[in-house]
């Protein structure tokens, strides 16, 4: 077994999403202005512990709407009522302005980190999704640079006949089509449906990050080069970026040796893999800013592109929310057009905020 640590430097903010369902909602926590963060609230402990007339006055704001329950807990907090708190984040200032303003009940709720018992953390399963996107990337790319790889339902996919440029051709395979084109390209097909055992990855190990801190609040907004979404207001909890973090990452080459999973993956060719598939991705992303104005990502995507020139075996790489398309997918082997939208986060303007999810890495031997 080859043992590493996975280093990230995060270059922008990161959000790892725990579904609708674990929103954080707007009733269980209050912003404070002056100090530039929000307190966090036990909202199973909240109405117990209030006396009976505040409880009646909460549920019937709460009833009205989570913007007067919101005012309501500021009210009572700056007046020195002893609430639950389990917590303070900061929060930055695009934050708390949309708070301020909002009405409606989702323009309050923000989206938290997954969290253990030590505080929020980053899965490695976040990370490990992005390697395997480039993974997948480079096995495929050289398959259909002069071929169309088709997808056919009772038979699978198939490459076609040679031609100048070829092309990932899904068609209308769905979900069943994307299961099965990663089952083809790592080896892993069987008679009826993909044999999962034999997945490589299996042998690709890792871990989670330990306790994040600081976290920071952030607005996230979106950018269309027609302004139709400028108004979209998404509250999340990010990984602020310059934050450093450690993943333990463990590679069992025995079972591909063993032909226990289909295919070997490499570390540092996997390591290589997503330098090629990630720096198209940022290149991508350039033209992008370039073509809309966004003259902060333009910035931003210069000086990333110097340090991955000067630095010694870094990489980059891009996951989590927001991170988009062209990142998430095989976008790029497909005819079809790049993405119209892209996220940012840190101001209410889109084109002054960070582009989401990107990060530079090294992998080291321990």
């Amino acid at each position: 077994m080859q043992s590493f640590v996975l280093e990230l430097e995060l270059k922008s903010p990161i959000h790892v999403g725990m579904g609708a369902d674990n929103n954080h909602p707007a009733y269980a926590y209050i912003p404070e202005l002056k100090s530039g963060s929000v307190v966090l609230l036990d909202s199973s402990r909240l109405v117990v512990e209030l006396n009976e007339e505040r409880r009646k006055l909460f549920l019937q704001a709460v009833a009205e709407g989570p913007a007067r329950a919101q005012r309501l807990l500021r009210g009572w907090y700056e007046e020195g009522v002893t609430l639950p708190e389990v917590g303070r984040i900061p929060a930055s200032r695009a934050f708390l302005n949309a708070t301020s303003g909002a009405t409606d009940q989702a323009e309050l709720e923000f989206r938290p980190l997954p969290r253990n018992l030590n505080g929020p953390y980053l899965p490695g399963s976040s990370v490990k999704g992005a390697l395997r996107t480039a993974w997948l990337y480079y096995k495929l790319e050289p398959q259909v640079r002069h071929r169309d790889l088709v997808y056919d339902p009772r038979q699978g996919w198939s490459l076609g006949p040679e031609k100048r440029e070829g092309a990932l051709r899904p068609g209308r395979g769905g979900l069943r089509a994307a299961q099965t084109l990663e089952a083809y390209a790592l080896g892993y097909e069987g008679r009826k449906s993909p044999n999962m055992h034999k997945d490589p990855f299996r042998a690709v190990r890792l871990g989670d990050s330990q306790e994040l801190s600081p976290t920071r609040l952030e607005r996230i907004a979106v950018l269309h080069p027609n302004s139709k979404l400028n108004d979209v207001v998404i509250l999340a909890e990010v990984i602020p970026e310059r934050s450093r973090i450690n993943i333990p990452f463990r590679y069992h080459e025995a079972l591909a040796k063993k032909h226990v999973v289909s295919q070997e993956v490499d570390p540092i060719e996997l390591q290589d893999a997503a330098y090629s598939f990630y720096s198209g991705v940022l290149q991508e992303d350039l033209a992008y800013a370039e073509n809309n104005n966004w003259v902060k990502a333009v910035e931003f995507y210069r000086s990333l592109e110097e340090q991955l020139a000067d630095g010694d075996e870094l990489f980059p790489i891009r996951f989590g929310f927001g991170s988009g398309k062209l990142a998430n997918t095989l976008l790029f082997l497909m005819d079809e057009p790049s993405p119209k939208t892209r996220k940012s986060a840190g101001s209410s303007e889109p084109t002054m905020g960070l582009p989401l999810g990107w990060a530079v890495a090294r992998l080291k031997k321990v």
